[in-house]
């Protein structure tokens, strides 16, 4: 690699609630994609994979809370690590919606307390 070429890594923790399935990871790959830069993704146990290629990205299975690590490397590196730091910040857009509790339903005896605490504070993994 040139000396002059910009290079990123970042360890990340999988929050979306059932990991990296189908549409996290293509989302992954879009963006990954939108650059000229190498993204490389693996565990922690030094499998790495490209971060452009989604059946790559599915093969390492990555489930809810664990870490994954992401290389970039190229000129537009700066700018494809914060849009791959946008993704796990949010989740990949797949976090657990709050669910409001309504005055009806919050004074309602219909509701277990199990569930009432659920919706109250949402668990970021399934």
């Amino acid at each position: 690699m040139r000396p002059d070429v910009k290079r990123f890594t970042r360890r990340f923790v999988m929050t979306a609630p059932f990991g990296f399935h189908m549409r996290p990871a293509s989302l992954f790959a879009k963006t990954a994609q939108q650059h000229e830069s190498t993204v490389m993704i693996g565990k922690t146990n030094g499998i790495f994979v490209n971060g452009k290629s989604l059946i790559g990205l599915l093969t390492l299975e990555i489930l809810c809370g664990e870490e994954v690590v992401v290389s970039v490397s190229g000129d537009d590196a700066a700018e494809t690590i914060l849009n791959v730091e946008r993704l796990f910040a949010n989740a990949f857009g797949q976090r657990h919606p709050e669910v409001a509790l309504t005055e009806s339903t919050a004074g309602s005896s219909s509701l277990p307390p199990g569930l009432r605490e659920e919706r109250e504070k949402p668990q970021s993994c399934a």
